[in-house]
């Protein structure tokens, strides 16, 4: 044991993390989310040193998530999928503590949660498979690129247990139904609304429009640890919450997650956002230059097709053999040293974007001598 625990400390704790990589992706759970703040290791440090009563660190919090979102309740979950299985229990048994332990094969009632065809997304897992782990059953509404309203309509009508509106760039938004819309039409029939909004930056929007659930990831706007949040009407929080006696047992979360996420949601909220804002576009204006002057790619800067707010850096190859060009590039970069990630979910389309959030200005001098060599090779 001895000499285990030797090897153990004289282990280079870098190596656990390498090959250590250059984010120009996003905050992608893929990519280990996001880096933390000081404030948020000490937080994290502090809650691991004591024993705490946990239903009261949950509802301290639900305070904060509270003050920022403006919603009735909320409850930190694991992440934001776990957020989407609960949300689903919860419209479908409640806090109905014999329904609870029956999930997700629960006897009778209404099970089926509506979903538009363009939001069926792989995130990395199904949409639809976070909708069965929380006892519902799928009904697609439309098609991959058309939402009739009046379809819509009448599957409303039918009274569903529920309708997932997924708020993401893994979503066919163009020919689906708005938020707006889909609230409007759900509550006239008396059908809960839940919006998956993992990676979005506006605490407030959603609960403002309407929904009744909002679902968020700790870790990826707001820079926290692997978490989720879930706010809205305080009844279906407190069916989320009920869920932890039975399918969220699985999914719960520690108290050092918890403690950091209510700093890193402070923090958020008392950073400049502008300011943020300028430093991003100052990245996004420097890759535009360089990128630029190479051959062959027609560059821009590109906004958001969800929160036009952000702005990222494109490389757009033409041609035949478009595709093949940005897949080269992509292979390039990740065999670098350190590797290079870029948002490359349009590659099939000859595009790759490099997102500047993640970057510090030494990463973003890589970044742009890695594809220079690309080019040069």
């Amino acid at each position: 044991m001895t000499g285990v625990g030797k090897r153990t400390q004289d282990r280079d704790a870098a190596n656990l993390y390498a090959p250590r990589v250059i984010n120009a992706s996003g905050h992608m759970t893929s990519l280990g989310g996001s880096t933390l703040s000081a404030g948020v290791v000490e937080a994290m440090r502090r809650a691991a040193e004591v024993y705490c009563d946990m239903e009261r660190l949950h509802d301290w919090a639900a305070e904060t998530i509270v003050r920022a979102t403006g919603a009735d309740a909320a409850f930190v979950v694991a992440s934001a999928a776990a957020g989407i299985a609960l949300s689903v229990a919860a419209v479908i048994v409640g806090n109905d503590p014999r329904r609870v332990r029956q999930l997700p094969a629960v006897e009778g009632g209404e099970r089926r949660i509506a979903i538009q065809g363009g939001h069926l997304i792989d995130f990395g897992a199904e949409v639809a498979q976070m909708i069965r782990l929380g006892g519902g059953s799928v009904l697609a509404v439309g098609s991959l690129n058309r939402m009739d309203r009046l379809e819509f309509e009448a599957v409303m009508r039918t009274r569903p247990a529920g309708f997932v509106f997924v708020q993401s760039h893994h979503a066919v938004q163009r020919g689906m139904l708005s938020l707006g819309d889909c609230v409007d039409v759900a509550r006239a029939s008396g059908v809960p609304v839940i919006v998956d909004a993992a990676a979005e930056e506006d605490l407030r929007r959603y609960i403002a429009r309407g929904a009744d659930l909002v679902i968020y990831s700790g870790s990826k706007a707001f820079a926290g640890p692997t978490s989720g949040i879930v706010c809205g009407r305080r009844d279906l929080v407190d069916g989320v919450r009920a869920q932890h006696r039975g399918i969220g047992r699985a999914m719960k979360i520690g108290k050092e997650a918890i403690a950091g996420l209510v700093q890193a949601l402070d923090e958020y909220a008392a950073a400049d956002r502008q300011a943020v804002r300028v430093r991003e576009r100052a990245v996004v204006t420097r890759f535009v230059a360089a990128f630029g002057r190479l051959p062959g790619v027609e560059v821009r800067a590109v906004r958001d097709e969800v929160r036009p707010d952000i702005e990222r850096a494109e490389i757009r190859f033409s041609g035949e053999d478009a595709r093949a060009q940005a897949r080269r590039l992509v292979v390039h970069l990740r065999g670098w040293t350190p590797p290079v990630f870029t948002r490359d979910h349009r590659m099939g389309e000859g595009i790759l974007a490099f997102d500047p959030r993640p970057l510090s200005d030494a990463e973003a001098d890589v970044v742009v001598a890695a594809v220079e060599a690309f080019f040069r090779a």
